[in-house]
């Protein structure tokens, strides 16, 4: 779940495509928007430093941990989104996602669950408005283009499970650790081919089940097409 704030956002690196969106706002009216929200801005910030607290973030909603980020409404799992970390609203699809900047560890751009948010939605900054991230922007192989989800595959040594990662950086957020010959479901390989989104069942949405593990752990041939044969058989 992610709280909700006003704060000037930047573009996300992944921010490489259009989605169907609300229309973005023109310069003059985006400059209004903005002197209207400077005010209140500043005073969450100040709030924030001096007493830990901020004026507009609204109360969390009762799911707990964290909730998946995608490439588009209904789209790819990038990454995932913790408890408490802000998100600013760009624009809300009706489909029942939002797209917004995420904050945390992840600051970039990305679409979540509506239902997953608290505060206010209305709009704060039109930068990831037409979010959609291409999959060759992120991705260096994908299981199956016109599968639902993953592949299942055992992986081959004991590894770690994380929530976040980006080329050229360490793994950031880890959730989970598995022992060798557990099953997960691959979907897609890196860009920079370090690390893989697996779905892990064991964990259950808000605790993190689409992650990241490396390359390595898994076998070098990945299996194609969508199934999930080593869940039936331990």
């Amino acid at each position: 779940m992610l709280a909700l704030v006003c704060a000037a956002c930047s573009i996300s690196p992944f921010n490489t495509g259009d989605a169907a969106a609300a229309p973005t706002p023109t310069p003059i009216q985006q400059h209004s928007i903005e002197l209207l929200q400077a005010p209140i801005v500043a005073l969450d910030r100040a709030l924030q430093a001096v007493f830990g607290t901020t004026a507009i973030v609204g109360a969390t909603v009762a799911s707990t941990d964290w909730t998946i980020l995608r490439n588009a409404p209904v789209g790819l799992a990038i990454g995932n989104g913790k408890h408490g970390w802000e998100l600013e609203p760009s624009v809300v699809s009706g489909l029942g996602y939002t797209a917004g900047f995420v904050r945390g560890s992840y600051q970039g751009c990305a679409w979540t669950a509506t239902r997953n948010l608290t505060g206010s939605l209305a709009p704060i900054n039109s930068a990831c408005a037409k979010f959609k991230a291409s999959y060759k922007s992120f991705a260096s192989l994908i299981n199956c283009i016109v599968c639902s989800g993953g592949t299942a595959v055992r992986v081959t040594t004991s590894t770690t499970e994380y929530a976040n990662y980006r080329p050229g950086q360490w793994p950031l957020d880890p959730v989970h650790k598995i022992a060798a010959r557990a099953c997960v479901e691959w979907r897609w390989v890196s860009s920079d081919r370090q690390m893989v989104m697996v779905k892990d069942r064991a964990w259950s949405n808000n605790k993190a089940s689409w992650v990241f593990i490396s390359r390595s752990a898994l076998p070098e041939r990945l299996p194609r097409g969508y199934q999930s044969r080593c869940w039936r058989k331990r």
